[in-house]
């Protein structure tokens, strides 16, 4: 698939939006997968792809291992299977979409990815939450995150406790 901007997504990137969308088990479930621009292909960036078993094996936290990769000199962009509870909805899944500018990366990178996200995102319908972050106070904490995709009522995030229902 290529944009406008001459940027090609590679072909495994769909195929792995498609696995996340579709759970398997619990632990093959796709939470979390990390992109970035390499020689003009959009596609996983370092084979960043976090699994549910993977993070319960390390004892990892899906949300502290997304900020972990959201470095100010960075642009990526990002898959997240986000899972919060609301005070009368219960447990909640929803895929969120990133495009992830740090404050100190370059502008001509910061110009590479957001001329082409579109061609990313034409590979994720459906996506319901589609969020731009830049500075990292937006994901500093849980209830940060939450506020940054609108998301109201939420008590806990990854299990975690925000510390008050927004």
């Amino acid at each position: 698939m290529s944009a406008s901007s001459g940027m090609n997504v590679a072909d495994r990137v769909k195929s792995l939006y498609d696995e996340m969308k579709v759970a398997s088990n619990k632990d093959e479930r796709i939470r979390l997968i990390l992109f970035s621009i390499n020689n003009n292909i959009i596609d996983v960036y370092e084979d960043k792809i976090y699994k549910q078993g993977d993070l319960d094996s390390a004892q990892k936290d899906c949300f502290e291992v997304l900020k972990e990769h959201l470095k100010p000199e960075k642009s990526l962009y990002v898959l997240y299977d986000c899972h919060f509870e609301k005070k009368e909805l219960g447990t909640q899944q929803d895929l969120v979409f990133a495009m992830w500018n740090g404050p100190q990366t370059t502008i001509k990178n910061k110009m590479m990815y957001c001329s082409s996200v579109t061609a990313l995102k034409k590979c994720f319908p459906g996506i319901k939450h589609d969020i731009e972050m830049t500075d990292p106070e937006e994901s500093a904490t849980r209830e940060n995150f939450m506020e940054k995709l609108n998301v109201t009522g939420v008590t806990s995030v990854e299990g975690k406790p925000i510390r008050r229902g927004i």
